[in-house]
């Protein structure tokens, strides 16, 4: 049950990461060709 847990929480801060990145990827994108 604690297992469970950790992964979840683990995976959820994996998808924020990834969102976060893909944020800051295209804002660094726009910047670009501003």
């Amino acid at each position: 049950m604690v297992m469970k847990n950790v992964v979840n929480s683990t995976t959820s801060k994996s998808i924020n990461q990834a969102k976060a990145d893909e944020f800051i990827l295209k804002k660094n994108i726009l910047s670009t060709f501003a």
